[in-house]
């Protein structure tokens, strides 16, 4: 797949070909401060992408059988991502940050017109933090927005490109940098940098859990960082660039690699598990949940057994985005929205989006991933429209 600006989270970053050991720094300020208290209840996640810190793509809902579209609404191409909580759909684009109802899909506010994303935000209660890899310095680094108006509370790492998703968890904000080639860990509260690792350029949206970041590249190594000061826990070499986001599913750590390999690491000393071939690129982090993964790879989605297993495989339309595993369904888009039954792989449904046309261009498919919330799937596309089907 051809790398542009809007691939970089769906590909998990982009790639190099050198790593530099890690090297980790001491806490840096780089940010304007406007801290919303230290209550771990104000910088805990409501959501993130693909739900969790841990990346699991699983949510705990079901998805309808017979949908309907509840609202539509048009604004400029999304190819950010979306995050939807307490009633607003967070839309993230190249150009700009802004929340709809999710009652009508009328607009609630719009962010600065610095304030624009690749990824998906991270949300808390009251806060969205939002990365930003800008082609001017006024719109890069990390941004933390009011939830209830779209303000600033603070942006840091200001003269930094951040390739990653923002990954949220006990209160810190962990992305991954462009320009800087690091891991960094800024405080969700005051936006500081608590630290820094220098593991390799164009590295992966990190995954945490249960106190370690994880993180992949183009060097064909998977890191394991501790979350508190970003000491190396464990490194492992895999056989192929790591484009796709890790997952850490039901005590695994998964690994997807552009060789076409799924590895399955033990999380506590990088052992492997298992791996298995598909023969495809794996571009989407895998998702899953209740003993089953899911995988994207060279237009296939596959369902695999936790010990490796193939259980069903479905050809798509086009290369799919990262998946979203609910209670009896799996949810993805690539021209269209698709909904598949999870225990067979059978298609449940499909929601064909709307075109436009751009000058001599007919505009169409969907670039972000699906978010599903309350029995609502969620949707934005390169028209412009978002959707949300019941």
């Amino acid at each position: 797949m051809p790398w542009s600006r809007r691939h970089v989270l769906r590909n998990g970053g982009l790639l190099t070909m050198s790593i530099i050991g890690g090297c980790v720094t001491s806490p840096s300020r780089e940010s304007t401060i406007t801290p919303t208290g230290e209550d771990p209840e104000y910088t805990a996640a409501r959501t993130q992408y693909q739900y969790t810190a841990a990346h699991t793509g699983s949510v705990n809902t079901s998805v309808p059988t017979d949908i309907t579209r509840k609202w539509r609404s048009r604004h400029e191409e999304v190819d950010g991502g979306l995050a939807v909580i307490d009633g607003r759909v967070l839309v993230a684009t190249t150009d700009s940050l802004y929340a709809l109802s999710t009652t009508d899909g009328s607009r609630l506010w719009s962010a600065p017109s610095n304030v624009n994303s690749i990824t998906a935000p991270a949300v808390t209660r009251d806060t969205a933090y939002v990365s930003m890899l800008g082609s001017r310095e006024e719109s890069t680094g990390v941004s933390a927005i009011d939830l209830s108006d779209g303000s600033l509370r603070w942006r840091a790492l200001s003269s930094t490109d951040i390739s990653s998703a923002p990954t949220l968890s006990n209160g810190r904000v962990y992305v991954t940098s462009l320009s800087n080639s690091e891991i960094i860990a800024l405080n969700a509260t005051r936006g500081e940098s608590d630290w820094r690792s220098d593991e390799g350029q164009y590295l992966s949206t990190p995954t945490v859990a249960n106190g370690t970041v994880y993180v992949g590249g183009k060097t064909n190594v998977v890191h394991a960082l501790d979350a508190t000061d970003g000491s190396e826990q464990w490194r492992y070499e895999v056989d192929g660039a790591v484009r796709a986001t890790p997952s850490v599913i039901e005590g695994t750590v998964y690994v997807g690699t552009q060789a076409g390999s799924i590895y399955a690491l033990e999380p506590a000393d990088g052992s492997e598990r298992w791996q298995k071939d598909i023969g495809s690129d794996i571009t989407e982090p895998i998702s899953g949940e209740n003993g089953r993964i899911y995988v994207c790879g060279g237009g296939t989605i596959y369902a695999l057994s936790t010990d490796g297993t193939v259980q069903w495989s479905v050809k798509t339309t086009q290369s799919a985005s990262a998946l979203s595993a609910t209670k009896n369904s799996i949810v993805y888009t690539d021209q269209n929205i698709v909904c598949l039954d999870a225990a067979t792989g059978e298609t449940r449904w499909t929601f064909g989006v709307q075109s436009r046309q751009s000058g001599d261009t007919m505009v169409t498919g969907i670039e972000c991933s699906p978010v599903v919330r309350d029995g609502v799937v969620y949707a934005g596309t390169n028209a412009g429209d978002i959707y949300a089907i019941q």
